[in-house]
Formats: structure tokens, C-alpha cells, sequence
């Protein structure tokens, strides 16, 4: 491994590739190599590069801010370094002088003593990139920072649309306020402003001071970072898919005239698509002619650096198919998602249970009462679902036997599970294709196909009008 110095900041570092930055600083017009590796070598760590499979040795406890071969940001420490033990000497460590001539040095280069170690947190947050912004209301005009995984729709103050970006990745721009306990969005504001009401990514008002959640988006935004794709390597989706911000521009979330949160809304949901994904992959051992095949009948074009990459554009076209979403309220929608998977998991458990003098019938009905939203979703969200739960508990009560009111939560698990188009335009046809499509889905996710039928299913997915 090569030693470099900075003459700037007056630190060295090793490398197995050729430097062209200073890791510490980020600068490259004071770069040195240096043939005379220093005596009185203190403790060092080792980054392993995941962007040019380079390792960089460097001292302990120092904050280092990118790769020095190919510049890509350091990311979380705790994943991704080892202890490299070096043998020292009892000699005192002297100040690194860097020579005032870019000539090779002849001396001693001895490293200073680090001078703060930062908490895991703390190391995150200075490597995590915000965009800024500035509200355009005239009442308003103020201005925030939310992390740039989750770029800002609408100003967190006061709601609106009207907003324009001031700087892009930006790091350091003060300790993060808020952060939302829906979508994980972080955000930064001044202390002499009022503090923000809607989260400026997904508009809800769930947003948390506490330091537990905060600590929890911005370990968050690591696992994001390292997740390159939405599929392992096996090609199984591993990960709820987001819609790329290209598509949010293109059907943005709005307000209605009473100023109610519109959400998209998929009609037949994301998990089963991802749950019947996963089921043909499986059964196929599907790979790269598979993915090219079934791209090509969806229209993809482009190059993809392997089949993670182009799984991964497939499940999002699949995502964003727009016959699939319809925008209306948030609540409703947030509402059965929770009591989709609740009920699923209900009625999954009771159909396996055999018959005893325990009574499971009582039990069923109890544990169905009991059945309640994430707290992190809110009072209306959890309204809602209490209401359902009181409204058909009254229909459970008057099955005759175990297996009728299994029948009755299936039934209602399928409902939650189908979002149909409740507006005007989508209670004619566009409902039954959705109810016929959503069966078959059903049916693929029990019993898979050929790669060929499947590729025929998710075209008519693709083409058949679900909304109004």
C-alpha cells in the first residue's frame, strides 16, 4: 500500500489505489506521495470501499470524508471498517510539518493526536446531504433543510406548493429538528422560526422531536444507502418500492378544496405483486433472459449493470403503472393498509387451528376487537380502523362456527387488500377488471406460472383500466 500526506490538513493516510483526494478534507490540489513511510505509527482503521473495492488505512478516530481513489462519501463506519493493529513505539507522536516545496520528504511524518471522537449518530449526520429551501408565500418565506432522500413537495410551515430549492447537498446545515414517523424524512429549521406542521416529503403532520426517532431515520438513511437495489441477488424483492420522484413530479400528492392530503393509491396492492414476483422468480429460476425478455415486452430501454439493476427498473415500472393508482384521501388508505395484514395474519392463524373445548371461536372475535393501527400513524388513522373493528364485529359475533367467521375476516382481508376506485368515473367496468385481476394475482401467488404466462399477466396489468 502506497502512504500519501495533505499538506493542508497535515494528516496521512495508505491506500491500495492510487489517491487523487485527501480523504480528511476532500481536497486534491495538496496531495503528496510519500516515499519515506513515517516511524511511530499510531493505531489505525480500515475503510474497505465499496465504490472501487480500494482499502484505506487511516488514523483511529480521525473523521474521514471519502474515498481517496475514486471519492465516493464515507459511509457508516460500523459496517464497513476493520482494525488494522500496527506496531507502535513508546516515542512521542510530533506535529506533521508538511515540506513549503512539493518535493518528497526526507523526514519523519508522525501524525497529530485525534481530537474529538463523534458518537456513531453524530458521524451519520455529518455525512448525511440536505437540500434547502426557501417557501415563496408571501406570508411565509421561511426556510428549511430536509435530507435528499426525501426531496421536499410543499412547504412544512405553511403547506403550500409554491417553494424553490436554495442549495443542493448540503452537508452540516445545523441539527435535524424533526423527524417524520411515516416516511423518515429528516428535517433541519431555524430556531427562530415556528415550528414546522407537515412533513415536506408525504404532507402528514406525524412528525417527532425525540431523539429515539430521529436516531431511528438516520439509521435509515445508512440501510438505504448500502440497498443499491430492490431485489437480493436471487432476484426475491426484499424492500416496499417507493415511487421515483420523475413519476411524483408527473401525479403529484395535493390538497383537495378542503384541504384533505390526496394519496396515490394502488388498487391491487404492492405486496402482492411483490409476493407473486417472488413466487414466479422462484419457480423459474428465473435470470438475465428472463428479465430481458419480459423488459422488452414492458417497453424498457437502456443499459442495466446487472440483473439486480434490471429487476429492480422492472418492479418500479410495475409500481408506477398509472391504471393501478388513483388519488384520494390519505386516512382511508393508511386505514387498510394496517387492517389488510392484520386480518391476513388473523385468519391465517385460526384456519390451521384445529376445533377444541377451548372455545377458538371467542377467541377469534377477541383477538379481532383487539386489532389497532400503529400509534405512529395517528388519531385519525386509528378513528378509522376502531370504527371498521366495531362495525363488523357485530357480523363475527353472529357466525354459527370457526370456520364461517375465517370466511368472514378472509373476506374482509380481500377487501382491505383491493382499493377500488370509489369516485364516480371508477364504479362501472374499471372495478370488475380490477376484481378479476386481483384474483388471478391471488391465484399466481399460490400456484406460479411459466415465465411466458406470467409476462401475459403482467401486460393486462399493465393495459387494463383499473380507475376512473
Amino acid at each position: 500500500m502506497n502512504c500519501y500526506g495533505c499538506r493542508k490538513c497535515e494528516l496521512i493516510w495508505f491506500s491500495s489505489k492510487k489517491s487523487s483526494v485527501c480523504p480528511y478534507c476532500e481536497q486534491s490540489n495538496w496531495l503528496m506521495l510519500l516515499e519515506d513511510i513515517p516511524d511511530n505509527l499510531p493505531k489505525l482503521s480500515r475503510y474497505n470501499c465499496t465504490g472501487c473495492n480500494s482499502k484505506m488505512d487511516y488514523v483511529a478516530g480521525m473523521s474521514v470524508q471519502c474515498c481517496g481513489s475514486c471519492s465516493q462519501v464515507y459511509e457508516d463506519p460500523d459496517l464497513d471498517m476493520e482494525v488494522v493493529t500496527t506496531v507502535t513505539t513508546s516515542s512521542p507522536f510530533k506535529p506533521f510539518k508538511a515540506p513549503s516545496k512539493s518535493i518528497t520528504p526526507r523526514k519523519t511524518v508522525v501524525i497529530q493526536s485525534p481530537k474529538v471522537t463523534l458518537s456513531r449518530e453524530e458521524r451519520i449526520e455529518k455525512q448525511t446531504l440536505f437540500h434547502i429551501y426557501q417557501c415563496k408565500g408571501f406570508d411565509c418565506l421561511n426556510l428549511w433543510a430536509s435530507d435528499t432522500r426525501h426531496k421536499s413537495s410543499r412547504c412544512p410551515f405553511c403547506g403550500k406548493g409554491l417553494f424553490e430549492l436554495v442549495k443542493a447537498d448540503e452537508k452540516n446545515v445545523g441539527a435535524i429538528g424533526l423527524a417524520c414517523l411515516i416516511c423518515g424524512c429528516m428535517i433541519c429549521y431555524s430556531i427562530e422560526q415556528s415550528a414546522p406542521q407537515h412533513c415536506p416529503y408525504c404532507g402528514e403532520n406525524n412528525l417527532s422531536r425525540q431523539s429515539n426517532e430521529i436516531r431511528k431515520a438516520l439509521l435509515a438513511s445508512v440501510r438505504a444507502r448500502k440497498a443499491k437495489y430492490l431485489v437480493d441477488e436471487s432476484l426475491q424483492s426484499t424492500c416496499r418500492i417507493n415511487f421515483r420522484q420523475d413519476f411524483k413530479n408527473s401525479m403529484p400528492s395535493i390538497k383537495d378544496i378542503s384541504g384533505v392530503w390526496m394519496h396515490r393509491r394502488h388498487v391491487i396492492p404492492q405486496h402482492l405483486l411483490r409476493a407473486v414476483w417472488n413466487a414466479v422468480v422462484k419457480q423459474n429460476n428465473a435470470g438475465g433472459k428472463h428479465l430481458e425478455v419480459l423488459a422488452s415486452a414492458l417497453g424498457l430501454t437502456g443499459k442495466f449493470k446487472n440483473e439486480q439493476h434490471l429487476a429492480s427498473a422492472i418492479l418500479y415500472t410495475l409500481n408506477e403503472n398509472a391504471k393501478n393508482l388513483f388519488l384520494a384521501e390519505g386516512t382511508p388508505n393508511s386505514a387498510i393498509g394496517a387492517l389488510a395484514h392484520s386480518l391476513h395474519d388473523l385468519a391465517a392463524k385460526y384456519s390451521n387451528l384445529t376445533v377444541s373445548s377451548s372455545n377458538p371461536l371467542s377467541g377469534l372475535i377477541e383477538e379481532f376487537k383487539s386489532i389497532k393501527s400503529p400509534p405512529q400513524w395517528g388519531k385519525a388513522v386509528g378513528q378509522l380502523v376502531h370504527e371498521i373493528i366495531q362495525t363488523y364485529t357485530e357480523v363475527l359475533e353472529e357466525a354459527s362456527s370457526l370456520q364461517e367467521a375465517v370466511s368472514i375476516v378472509e373476506d374482509l382481508a380481500d377487501t382491505a387488500n383491493l382499493d377500488l376506485d370509489t369516485t364516480a368515473q371508477g364504479l362501472g367496468n374499471q372495478n370488475k377488471n380490477a376484481v378479476t385481476l386481483y384474483l388471478k394475482f391471488q391465484q399466481w401467488e399460490q400456484s406460479p406460472g411459466s415465465w411466458d404466462d406470467f409476462i401475459q399477466l403482467l401486460l393486462a396489468f399493465m393495459s387494463t383500466d383499473m380507475v376512473g
